[in-house]
């Protein structure tokens, strides 16, 4: 589209119940974008992501009452995620996920429902272990479960469900794919791939 910043790259798209399209993306300079798009692909606003260092926009979400959630990297080795207003594309709130002198990047975002309650699920990657970060729609930390051995790449919710599963896949680090499904408040599995 000619509306679209010189990108390096969209790296992530959602689309919502009513057809909007969210692309999340990197500008090149400093600053993650998240950019809306009517079903009928025009442009309905652009919010600029930064945190005072180079950030990029990694993954995009969207919950059941259409919030949208985006997570990125932060060049001081810390993974964000933010809750935007679908409407105005006002930042709702954000959280940094970060331990000084370690480096995390960010492997994925999901909006996940178990029971009636809905979480946001991303995953934080520290050399290879990630680390699943679940959240409630407020940014409440509900729990961090950690798997060695897993760079994870990319997660997914499990679509029409609400056992709060969802899928990612990723690698060992080296040589071998992993995939596995994973559980808010339940159990992970994984399967390598050879």
């Amino acid at each position: 589209s000619s509306d679209s910043p010189n990108f390096l790259a969209w790296n992530d798209v959602a689309v919502a119940t009513d057809g909007s399209i969210y692309a999340v993306g990197s500008n090149g300079t400093n600053y993650g974008i998240l950019t809306k798009y009517s079903a009928n692909y025009i442009k309905q606003w652009q919010l600029q992501i930064g945190y005072d260092v180079d950030t990029t926009g990694k993954a995009v979400a969207i919950d059941s009452a259409g919030n949208v959630y985006v997570t990125g990297n932060v060049a001081d080795g810390s993974v964000y995620v933010s809750k935007i207003n679908p409407t105005t594309g006002a930042e709702i709130w954000t959280k940094t996920f970060g331990i000084t002198a370690q480096t995390f990047t960010s492997g994925g975002i999901a909006a996940v429902m178990k029971a009636a309650s809905e979480f946001i699920v991303i995953a934080t990657v520290n050399g290879t272990t990630t680390t699943f970060v679940t959240l409630n729609s407020a940014g409440t930390i509900i729990e961090q479960k950690s798997v060695s051995n897993l760079v994870t790449k990319r997660i997914r919710k499990q679509d029409s469900v609400t056992t709060g599963r969802f899928t990612f896949a990723g690698t060992d680090g080296s040589t071998a794919g992993k995939f596995g499904v994973a559980e808010v408040a339940g159990a992970t599995r994984l399967v390598t791939l050879s």
